[in-house]
């Protein structure tokens, strides 16, 4: 059971930042001792649920990504394809039929972008591929990244900037690729704790209102934002835990992953997950696997911060899967919704539509409404 809560919160692993990349970013601080029961009216004023078609074409088991853009969700599933619905999450196309060997083909799928034109953008660990709508490849780029320590090529993300420049983040390194160049630039080492280098990393890249954010999923105190002008990564916030956060520094850095997770499902600290900031909103997520307890820091406009704990078999407010206008977009499984919800936050024809699903139907798109 503490195996399935971790993984409910992280879809992926662990890192930690390094300290002296938080340096310029206003601190917010998260006061676990003062925390009080989740409340979703606090600070989401509705709730919309979106069921995504099952069809045999369209199952979905693992979300390795989740882009909502143009009213089209687009999903890069566990089988290293990428699933397009539309607004109300009827099944519109999978790009499986371009996984393959064939001269237009992708055979991996490392990492999955939708660019500001609507192309469907596909990172193979070497090459990136661009397909429109109809799954015509458009484009297809070379870049030389320079070489990590940790795996770069399963984990590292990428996301298109501009028309001409894409940024790639992995383990190590920032770089940035040049479309008309054709030459990698402004490569810029950012290493994390050492012993995070025994732990399998996830990366968040997300594009938000013209801006890109960028963090580790897991215990990183620090939200970065991409300078799209000097092509760098500036601290925006930063969620001080005080004696709640983990040191990395006290635990062996020559154990293997099997070590840190049990370190991780049994520490009594509730540690940081992800990080979200908004025009008039600042989140951080929170977890105590141990205990089978979350949580979220919740500073509002006015720098009011707020931390708010559950448990999960209540009603809990979990790890976004992508950002949309002023929506927090989770998919959560069908037998998992309820959970997520509170229900005189959802309008009736959500929930008329939910009352038929199976326990092995597609996800359901929860999109929380936020105050401003």
């Amino acid at each position: 059971m503490k195996k399935l809560i971790l993984s409910l919160l992280i879809c992926a692993a662990l890192v930690s930042c390094s300290e002296p990349m938080n340096e310029n970013g206003h601190v917010i601080k998260v006061d676990i001792e003062d925390a009080r029961p989740m409340e979703l009216s606090d600070f989401v004023e509705s709730i919309k649920l979106i069921p995504l078609e099952t069809t045999d074409e369209s199952l979905i088991k693992e979300i390795w990504r989740l882009v909502m853009q143009d009213g089209k969700v687009y999903i890069q599933n566990h089988l290293l394809n990428v699933l397009v619905f539309d607004e109300n999450g009827k099944f519109l196309l999978s790009t499986a039929k371009r996984y393959g060997q064939g001269p237009e083909d992708y055979y991996m799928l490392r990492s999955m972008d939708i660019t500001d034109d609507g192309l469907i953008s596909i990172y193979e660990g070497y090459r990136i591929r661009e397909y429109d709508m109809d799954l015509n490849l458009v484009n297809s780029y070379f870049p030389q990244l320079p070489d990590s320590i940790h795996s770069a090529q399963e984990m590292r993300k990428h996301i298109k900037l501009d028309k001409d420049t894409y940024l790639f983040r992995d383990y190590e390194y920032t770089s940035y690729y040049s479309v008309p160049k054709d030459s990698v630039f402004g490569i810029k080492h950012e290493y994390y704790h050492p012993n995070s280098a025994a732990i399998v990393n996830n990366l968040r890249l997300l594009k938000h209102q013209g801006e890109i954010f960028f963090s580790p999923t897991y215990i990183c105190d620090t939200l970065y934002r991409v300078n799209q002008v000097e092509h760098r990564m500036e601290p925006v916030v930063i969620f001080d835990g005080g004696e709640n956060d983990i040191n990395l520094d006290e635990l062996p850095s020559d154990m293997g992953f099997q070590y840190y997770m049990e370190y991780m499902m049994n520490t009594e600290k509730m540690f940081l997950l992800d990080k979200i900031h908004l025009p008039h909103a600042d989140f951080c997520f929170l977890a105590n696997v141990k205990d089978k307890k979350g949580g979220v820091t919740y500073q509002d406009k006015n720098g009011k911060v707020t931390t708010y704990t559950y448990s999960y078999d209540k009603t809990f407010f979990p790890v976004p899967n992508a950002i949309h206008e002023n929506k927090l977009i989770y998919a959560a499984m069908p037998d998992v919704v309820e959970r997520c919800i509170d229900v005189s936050l959802v309008d009736a024809e959500s929930l008329e539509r939910i009352k038929s699903l199976k326990e092995d139907d597609n996800q359901v798109l929860v999109c929380y409404q936020l105050k401003k």
